[in-house]
């Protein structure tokens, strides 16, 4: 027996994401500390104890000396994972559980915390991360050709999605850098926003966001009386939002509908279950933590989170004009 399969035996499972799909995955992409797989519906990521917990992720102690191209995975009598004969199991207290507990009545703190976090964001972003989109000092990061035509790209959406159309989601889809694009980051950080607005406001206010009908979700007694379903129901958005931004890159497409049906990263749920308890200096944590993701992937996420919940969820939820609306890099202060 050699090394690689002895490795694989010891190998032990730390946390199973609540997302992850059984069937057989093939290798998509690896990297020193991850390995993705896909099939023709999902993907599956393996990953070091580096990475944050997910819920289409399988953190292991330690990952194999050398990237397996298939994978099997089963999630009915038993969480396990087979790496080229090898197999891994996991117990139900090994599950990562994604979806965020916000405490009733915690819309203000979450509003403060989001707005703290965008001060954040524009002190210690990476420099050709999408931040400049909330500070135009940041621009002078950005090199005329390219990077100027990707910058005025994302100017533009920014400008759009504050006059209330989501136009902007097809012309940023796949645009920037890394290895999941900029836009794409962006997009996902949105509708994780357009979640937690869900699952907090609580205001009977019927109309539209985005040019999209959103309903109120009526209060049925012993079925949504919890309140994480007491706000407004945006599925129908977020389901139109997804449609648009879902392109070739099967990554990217994994990570905005995860981000479309409300399973959080491990950084930032505990980011909205902090701000929803006040607890700004554990959520200030959260925000570094945020920013370590990729080369600038956190960053540009957040600033998608932020454009949301700062500029639309706030103003729709306010009724407020567009004439009186913040536009983007006018949160400096």
């Amino acid at each position: 027996m050699d090394d690689g399969v002895r490795r694989r035996k010891r190998m032990k499972i730390l946390s199973f994401g609540d997302a992850v799909s059984p069937g057989e995955y093939r290798l998509h992409s690896a990297f020193s500390s991850v390995l993705n797989f896909y099939n023709s519906s999902h993907t599956v990521t393996l990953a070091s104890r580096k990475i944050e917990k997910g819920p289409k992720s399988v953190i292991l102690d330690t990952l194999p000396v050398s990237a397996p191209e298939l994978i099997r995975i089963t999630t009915n009598r038993k969480l396990a994972v087979w790496l080229d004969g090898a197999l891994l199991t996991a117990a139900k207290k090994d599950i990562y559980i994604s979806k965020p507990r916000i405490l009733p009545g915690s819309a203000e703190k979450l509003d403060l915390a989001t707005k703290k976090a965008a001060l954040q964001l524009i002190r210690e972003a990476p420099e050709k991360s999408l931040a400049f989109m909330l500070n135009k000092e940041r621009m002078r990061f950005f090199k005329p050709g390219f990077e100027k035509k990707f910058l005025e790209l994302f100017m533009t959406a920014g400008k759009t999605l504050a006059s209330g159309s989501t136009t902007w989601v097809k012309n940023v889809k796949g645009a920037g850098f890394g290895f999941t694009p900029s836009g794409d980051d962006f997009t996902a950080g949105f509708l994780y926003a357009l979640n937690v607005f869900e699952r907090t406001r609580k205001k009977d206010i019927s109309g539209s966001f985005g040019g999209f009908a959103v309903r109120n979700t009526p209060k049925v007694p012993g079925k949504n009386a919890g309140p994480e379903s007491r706000g407004r129901d945006m599925s129908s958005l977020r389901r139109n939002i997804y449609s648009m931004a879902k392109g070739d890159n099967p990554i990217s497409n994994n990570f905005l509908r995860l981000a479309a049906g409300g399973f959080f990263p491990e950084h930032l749920k505990h980011f909205i279950e902090n701000a929803s308890k006040g607890n700004i200096k554990a959520a200030e944590k959260n925000i570094t933590q945020i920013l370590k993701t990729g080369a600038t992937s956190g960053a540009d996420m957040l600033t998608g989170f932020i454009l949301c919940f700062r500029y639309r969820c706030r103003a729709v939820i306010e009724s407020t004009s567009k004439q009186s609306l913040q536009t983007p890099c006018e949160m400096q202060s």
